[in-house]
């Protein structure tokens, strides 16, 4: 079978895992997911083969698991213990790997949570999106924020001590969101991590044909900076702090595998539409369950790959560098660079210095703290397109 890049992958950080499933379809939401259930089993026995078709690709011990989606809590526990055990016994494992499950509210009954815990996951990722039933039906949200609120007081008590809570700003003001009210729920649970995304909607999405047909106004930038400002200041009440444009958490929990694609460690990705990354070549599994369960049990191709230019890769260093407060490694960024393109490197540092935009710290660049928020404009500003 055509393993991609196995001899350039070295060194792993992580393995992601899609579960391509979901109990409905959100509005809002343009991730590759199914809301059918016939092909659950093909597509456990396809992840499965695929681990054990790639394992050779890796020879460092495995520091995170990631089960995304789609929604794996969606699942039966077994087929998430079936797919975990794999890798635990076909990997070599870090003494402190980190095993994160994306779930819904809706599904965290005791006798799932229990499960989930009882086979190793030590982190949960937990979608909450709002604390406010009008917004989450708006939303086309499967549970209740009291289903939310139980579901991570029981997370808490059979447990999990690594809890994160996914969240949603920047809706229309058509929705009429209680935002400070809702932000005094959220900072009262039993949580040490929050992603907070400004919604965005995409063209192929519930949401994105109804700004098409003039239903559906975005949020003015304003107002969007403001939610913005009173969910940094209401974390911070409960030590949760900033250390990435989305992310937040108290100290000693930010996520370790969101954190080694902000570093550009390298990282194996499973299950339809995963990426994986080696340092020198990226490679993407194609978006189809059907392809990819027979692709998968024919030997047959699956995915593509690139190899990323010595540019692309400054880019991508730029790009997920300055989404973190600490910000990219100055020198590493050069060494992607010809002459030339470090003298355009620098001139457009110097003007984002003087715009007060961005600071150096030590052989860092990041950003200024209360500019955190631009970081996808510098990124543009400091992207080089020509070689």
């Amino acid at each position: 079978m055509f393993n991609g890049f196995k001899s350039s992958l070295i060194k792993l950080s992580g393995i992601y895992i899609h579960i391509p499933f979901c109990s409905k379809a959100c509005h809002y939401c343009d991730f590759h997911f199914s809301t059918s259930k016939n092909n659950i089993k093909p597509m456990i026995s396809a992840i499965i083969k695929e681990l054990n078709n790639r394992k050779k690709e890796v020879n460092e011990p495995i520091q995170t698991i990631y089960f995304g989606g789609g929604t794996p809590s969606t699942l039966a526990p077994l087929f998430i213990n079936n797919i975990l055990q794999t890798i635990l016994t076909k990997f070599t494992i870090s003494n402190n790997v980190e095993i994160t499950l994306e779930a819904n509210p809706e599904d965290l009954s005791e006798k799932n949570l229990k499960s989930f815990y009882n086979m190793g996951i030590n982190r949960l990722s937990i979608g909450v999106q709002a604390l406010n039933d009008e917004v989450l039906k708006w939303m086309n949200r499967n549970h209740s924020s009291y289903q939310a609120i139980t579901s991570i007081k029981l997370a808490n008590e059979i447990g999990f001590k690594n809890i994160s809570a996914d969240f949603i700003y920047g809706t229309p003001e058509k929705v009429k969101r209680k935002w400070k009210e809702e932000l005094k729920h959220l900072i009262a649970l039993p949580i040490q991590h929050v992603s907070a995304y400004h919604l965005t909607i995409e063209p192929k999405t519930f949401f994105g044909k109804q700004l098409k047909k003039g239903f559906l106004k975005p949020l003015t930038q304003e107002s969007s900076n403001s939610e913005y400002t009173e969910l940094v200041e209401a974390l911070n009440e409960k030590n949760i702090i900033q250390y990435e444009v989305s992310n937040f958490a108290l100290d000693g929990f930010q996520s370790n595998h969101n954190m080694s694609y902000w570093q550009q460690k390298t990282y194996l990705g499973i299950g339809p539409s995963a990426h994986s990354y080696s340092g020198t070549k990226r490679r993407w599994n194609k978006p189809n369950n059907t392809f990819y369960i027979k692709s998968i049990n024919n030997n047959e191709v699956y995915f593509e790959s690139e190899k990323l230019s010595s540019l692309d890769n400054f880019n991508e260093l730029i790009m997920v560098g300055l989404r973190t407060k600490k910000g990219f490694n100055y020198q590493q960024a050069l060494s992607f660079l010809n002459k030339k393109q470090k003298q355009t490197f620098n001139n457009q540092l110097d003007l984002l210095n003087s715009d007060l935009m961005i600071e150096r710290t030590g052989n860092y660049i990041c950003m200024n703290e209360d500019k955190l928020i631009l970081a996808e404009y510098a990124t543009r500003e400091l992207f080089i397109l020509n070689k």
